[in-house]
């Protein structure tokens, strides 16, 4: 493998680097260390531009001897140098693996290792591979299949309030009521927790049931799986809507069903039976049975839309807000960062989803991909120069802000001393459902619910990019929702692919 070298200076270690990194540390004991600024873990690069830059501080080279780079287990080269930048051309897709060895002039090992995952991709250039052409209106809102004549938007309070009301009946009669308790499939992340919670408030909907969850298994589940996202020691915040969550709880009548008297909804159980007191729903075992039904509009709604032909899209816009109501708590914290921020409009809002824990699921950009949207929408709309960004690797918004910072300026939630982990999550939804304009992609499910929640924020009409063109959120339930762009319609269409029969 060839690297190339980007620049180098001998000596050049110390405080100056050490504030500009964004510090992956490896302690060495009784030597010196290395101090890695590019890549951060997971980081992602285009193949064209994939690049390191790391430091030797505490010792000079090359009295001191020399670094050992290793990419995927085998020696890349070797630098004398203190401070490096090495270009690497030409590497294959997928991920890959950099490890950094400190010797000494006779060979001896003298650092602890340092090691770092990290993606290259083989997309083409971003002005190359546009969502969609300046000149096409799939940018804009107009590309969902809403017509102009169909004003939803004017339903959305008739809507909500039949929602509250079948999830808030009258106290007295919840111990009698027939209950869908919804459990999550697993431990997932809050976008999925949220978009599956939603197909229970549909099934809820559909078969007469005020649906609530199962609080043990729930926290159990939303703890673990904090710990694990957050590298936390303890978590006890437990389910979103539950006692000690951040968001409004389902249904007053939470606390009036028992799980140990459930029902799990199993193929032949059936749900409009209500002499059948509570049924338990996790996971695909009801959709593996109901694969048609899954995506129906539930009667309730049908019935509030009157003539009016149902549309999928505004379904899941509406129901997604109506999950994701804040506490009175929540809401404070939303109003306390934006002010702490400087909240304007009008403003872009970007999700950058991009764990390699989703790198199967989700589709991952490098930065340079999502600030040629926000380029283009400065462009179209007037020379909007603000952006709200967000993502799941805190490294990848710190190095857009320092790469981009002279060319728009970026506004990126505070850390707040006591504030729990979920709070945040919960305001970058918040959030990017405010902003004037969105850049996601439809592939993660937490930015395809920041979509919905946008969408009802702007008259079921958002002003949109997607990266991508897949949401791959409900495949367990044997369909996939798809926003494919059409270059015969300038539109994306929304629709339904089977892909489990």
């Amino acid at each position: 493998m060839r690297l190339g070298m980007l620049g180098s200076a001998a000596g050049r270690g110390g405080a100056g680097l050490l504030l500009l990194s964004l510090s992956l540390l490896v302690s060495v004991t009784r030597c010196a260390h290395i101090e890695v600024k590019i890549p951060y873990p997971g980081e992602i690069f285009d193949t064209a531009d994939t690049h390191f830059e790391f430091t030797l501080v505490g010792a000079d080279l090359p009295d001191a001897g020399e670094i050992i780079v290793w990419i995927n287990s085998a020696e890349a080269t070797r630098v004398r140098n203190n401070f490096n930048q090495l270009k690497v051309p030409g590497m294959p897709s997928g991920l890959h693996h950099l490890q950094l060895q400190l010797v000494s002039p006779d060979g001896a090992d003298m650092s602890c290792g340092f090691g770092v995952e990290f993606e290259v991709t083989t997309f083409a250039p971003p002005e190359d591979i546009a969502p969609v052409p300046d000149a096409a209106v799939g940018i804009r809102s107009d590309d969902l299949p809403i017509e102009d004549a169909r004003d939803f938007a004017r339903m959305s309070g008739e809507v909500q309030a039949m929602l509250h009301r079948h999830q808030h009946p009258p106290v007295e009669s919840c111990p009698r009521l027939p209950y869908l308790i919804w459990e999550p499939w697993g431990i997932v992340g809050f976008g999925a927790q949220l978009l599956g919670l939603r197909v229970g408030l549909s099934l809820g909907l559909q078969t007469g049931r005020v649906v609530v969850g199962n609080a043990d298994w729930e926290d159990n589940l939303v703890n673990s799986e904090l710990k694990w996202r957050f590298n936390l020691s303890h978590s006890d915040q437990g389910s979103p809507w539950g006692s000690g969550g951040a968001l409004q709880p389902l249904s007053w009548c939470a606390g009036h069903h028992s799980v140990e008297e459930s029902v799990r909804a199993l193929p032949g159980v059936d749900m409009h039976d209500g002499t059948i007191s509570n049924v338990r729903v996790s996971g695909d075992l009801w959709g593996v049975e109901n694969k048609e039904r899954i995506f129906d509009m539930p009667p309730k709604v049908a019935a509030v839309l009157g003539r009016s032909e149902p549309n999928l899209f505004w379904w899941w816009t509406e129901s997604t807000h109506y999950l994701h109501r804040p506490t009175e708590e929540l809401g404070a914290f939303v109003e306390g960062q934006k002010a702490r921020m400087g909240w304007k409009h009008p403003i872009i809002g970007i999700h950058m989803r991009l764990g390699v824990d989703k790198n199967r699921e989700a589709q991952r950009f490098p930065n340079k991909y999502y600030i040629h949207e926000a380029r283009r929408l400065r462009r179209l709309f007037g020379g909007v120069g603000t952006v709200f960004v967000c993502s799941d690797r805190r490294h990848a918004i710190e190095r857009m802000v320092d790469e981009y910072g002279d060319e728009f300026e970026f506004l990126v939630q505070p850390r707040v001393e006591g504030a729990l982990p979920m709070h945040y999550v919960h305001t970058d939804l918040a959030l990017l459902a405010e902003a004037d304009y969105l850049i996601l992609t439809v592939s993660s499910n937490f930015g395809m619910a920041a979509l919905y929640l946008n969408s009802w924020l702007h008259a079921h009409r958002p002003t949109y990019i997607s990266m991508d063109d897949l949401f791959e959120g409900f495949r367990y339930y044997g369909y996939q929702m798809t926003l494919t762009y059409n270059p015969s319609s300038g539109v994306s269409d929304l629709g339904l692919r089977n892909c489990a029969p």
